[in-house]
Protein backbone atom coordinates (compact mmCIF):
# COMPACT_ATOMS: atom_id res chain seq x y z
CA UNK A 1 0.00 0.00 0.00
CA UNK A 2 2.96 2.34 0.63
CA UNK A 3 4.07 2.08 -3.00
CA UNK A 4 0.59 3.06 -4.19
CA UNK A 5 0.55 6.07 -1.86
CA UNK A 6 4.02 7.19 -3.02
CA UNK A 7 2.93 6.82 -6.67
CA UNK A 8 -0.25 8.83 -5.97
CA UNK A 9 1.81 11.47 -4.14
CA UNK A 10 4.18 11.79 -7.09
CA UNK A 11 1.19 12.25 -9.41
CA UNK A 12 -0.08 15.04 -7.18
CA UNK A 13 3.33 16.74 -7.35
CA UNK A 14 3.25 16.63 -11.17
CA UNK A 15 0.68 18.56 -13.14
CA UNK A 16 -1.01 15.45 -14.52
CA UNK A 17 -4.21 16.08 -16.49
CA UNK A 18 -7.41 14.98 -14.75
CA UNK A 19 -8.31 12.34 -17.34
CA UNK A 20 -8.23 11.42 -21.01
CA UNK A 21 -5.46 10.72 -23.51
CA UNK A 22 -3.13 13.44 -22.20
CA UNK A 23 -3.23 11.85 -18.73
CA UNK A 24 -2.39 8.41 -20.11
CA UNK A 25 0.39 9.85 -22.28
CA UNK A 26 1.98 11.63 -19.32
CA UNK A 27 1.67 8.58 -17.05
CA UNK A 28 3.16 6.27 -19.70
CA UNK A 29 6.07 8.69 -20.21
CA UNK A 30 6.56 8.92 -16.44
CA UNK A 31 6.59 5.14 -16.13
CA UNK A 32 9.07 4.80 -19.00
CA UNK A 33 11.34 7.26 -17.18
CA UNK A 34 10.89 5.34 -13.91
CA UNK A 35 11.87 2.11 -15.62
CA UNK A 36 14.74 3.79 -17.43
CA UNK A 37 13.60 2.62 -20.85
CA UNK A 38 12.69 4.40 -24.07
CA UNK A 39 9.52 4.08 -26.10
CA UNK A 40 11.53 2.02 -28.60
CA UNK A 41 12.57 -0.40 -25.84
CA UNK A 42 8.93 -0.66 -24.73
CA UNK A 43 7.97 -1.56 -28.30
CA UNK A 44 10.80 -4.12 -28.47
CA UNK A 45 9.43 -5.72 -25.28
CA UNK A 46 6.05 -6.17 -26.96
CA UNK A 47 4.39 -2.90 -26.04
CA UNK A 48 2.62 -0.49 -28.37
CA UNK A 49 4.74 1.66 -30.66
CA UNK A 50 5.33 5.40 -30.35
CA UNK A 51 2.49 6.34 -32.69
CA UNK A 52 -0.24 4.64 -30.66
CA UNK A 53 -0.77 7.44 -28.13
CA UNK A 54 -0.18 10.10 -30.77
CA UNK A 55 -3.03 8.67 -32.82
CA UNK A 56 -5.28 8.71 -29.75
CA UNK A 57 -4.39 12.35 -29.15
CA UNK A 58 -5.09 13.33 -32.76
CA UNK A 59 -8.46 11.57 -32.98
CA UNK A 60 -10.83 13.32 -30.57
CA UNK A 61 -13.76 11.23 -31.80
CA UNK A 62 -11.96 8.10 -30.60
CA UNK A 63 -12.43 7.97 -26.84
CA UNK A 64 -10.07 5.10 -26.02
CA UNK A 65 -7.64 2.53 -27.32
CA UNK A 66 -8.59 -1.07 -27.91
CA UNK A 67 -8.60 -3.37 -24.91
CA UNK A 68 -5.64 -5.24 -26.40
CA UNK A 69 -3.56 -2.03 -26.66
CA UNK A 70 -4.47 -0.96 -23.11
CA UNK A 71 -3.53 -4.39 -21.76
CA UNK A 72 -0.30 -4.26 -23.74
CA UNK A 73 0.63 -1.06 -21.91
CA UNK A 74 -0.25 -2.68 -18.57
CA UNK A 75 1.79 -5.80 -19.26
CA UNK A 76 4.90 -4.10 -20.63
CA UNK A 77 4.94 -1.27 -18.09
CA UNK A 78 4.52 -3.59 -15.11
CA UNK A 79 1.08 -2.25 -14.18
CA UNK A 80 -1.83 -4.29 -12.88
CA UNK A 81 -4.11 -5.22 -15.77
CA UNK A 82 -6.72 -2.51 -16.27
CA UNK A 83 -4.46 0.29 -15.02
CA UNK A 84 -4.08 2.00 -18.42
CA UNK A 85 -7.87 2.11 -18.80
CA UNK A 86 -8.23 3.42 -15.25
CA UNK A 87 -5.65 6.14 -16.04
CA UNK A 88 -7.72 7.29 -19.03
CA UNK A 89 -10.67 7.72 -16.68
CA UNK A 90 -8.67 9.71 -14.13
CA UNK A 91 -7.43 6.93 -11.85
CA UNK A 92 -3.94 5.95 -10.80
CA UNK A 93 -2.12 2.98 -12.38
CA UNK A 94 -1.22 0.28 -9.90
CA UNK A 95 2.13 -1.47 -10.02
CA UNK A 96 1.70 -5.19 -10.66
CA UNK A 97 2.48 -7.51 -7.79
CA UNK A 98 4.41 -10.59 -8.85
CA UNK A 99 2.48 -13.75 -7.99
CA UNK A 100 5.55 -15.98 -8.05
CA UNK A 101 8.77 -15.76 -6.04
CA UNK A 102 10.75 -14.11 -8.86
CA UNK A 103 10.67 -10.29 -8.72
CA UNK A 104 9.50 -8.43 -11.83
CA UNK A 105 12.21 -5.80 -11.40
CA UNK A 106 15.70 -6.59 -10.17
CA UNK A 107 16.92 -4.81 -7.03
CA UNK A 108 19.47 -2.86 -9.10
CA UNK A 109 16.80 -1.74 -11.57
CA UNK A 110 14.49 -0.77 -8.71
CA UNK A 111 17.28 1.22 -7.01
CA UNK A 112 18.04 2.98 -10.28
CA UNK A 113 14.37 3.74 -10.80
CA UNK A 114 14.04 5.15 -7.29
CA UNK A 115 17.15 7.28 -7.78
CA UNK A 116 15.70 8.70 -11.02
CA UNK A 117 12.42 9.45 -9.24
CA UNK A 118 14.31 11.23 -6.46
CA UNK A 119 16.25 13.30 -9.01
CA UNK A 120 13.07 14.26 -10.86
CA UNK A 121 11.39 15.28 -7.62
CA UNK A 122 14.44 17.29 -6.58
CA UNK A 123 14.44 19.01 -9.98
CA UNK A 124 10.74 19.78 -9.61
CA UNK A 125 11.33 21.19 -6.11
CA UNK A 126 14.14 23.37 -7.45
CA UNK A 127 11.79 24.69 -10.15
CA UNK A 128 9.18 25.53 -7.52
CA UNK A 129 11.80 27.16 -5.31
CA UNK A 130 13.09 29.28 -8.21
CA UNK A 131 9.53 30.34 -9.03
CA UNK A 132 8.88 31.25 -5.39
CA UNK A 133 12.10 33.30 -5.22
CA UNK A 134 11.16 35.11 -8.43
CA UNK A 135 7.67 35.80 -7.10
CA UNK A 136 9.14 37.10 -3.83
CA UNK A 137 11.46 39.41 -5.75
CA UNK A 138 8.55 40.65 -7.86
CA UNK A 139 6.50 41.39 -4.73
CA UNK A 140 9.48 43.14 -3.11
CA UNK A 141 9.82 45.41 -6.16
CA UNK A 142 6.09 46.17 -6.10
CA UNK A 143 6.25 47.06 -2.41
CA UNK A 144 9.32 49.24 -2.98
CA UNK A 145 7.56 51.04 -5.82
CA UNK A 146 4.48 51.52 -3.63
CA UNK A 147 6.58 52.95 -0.79
CA UNK A 148 8.35 55.35 -3.21
CA UNK A 149 5.05 56.80 -4.40
CA UNK A 150 3.71 57.60 -0.93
Amino acid sequence: MGTTKRWADSLTAMAVPKDGPERLIQLVNQRLADLGITQEELTARGGPDRSTLGKLRSRPEQKTLTVAKLLSYDDTLGWERGSAAVALLGGTPQEAIATNAAPRISPNDKAGRLARQAHRRADKLMEHLAAAVAEGEHLRRQLAALCDTT
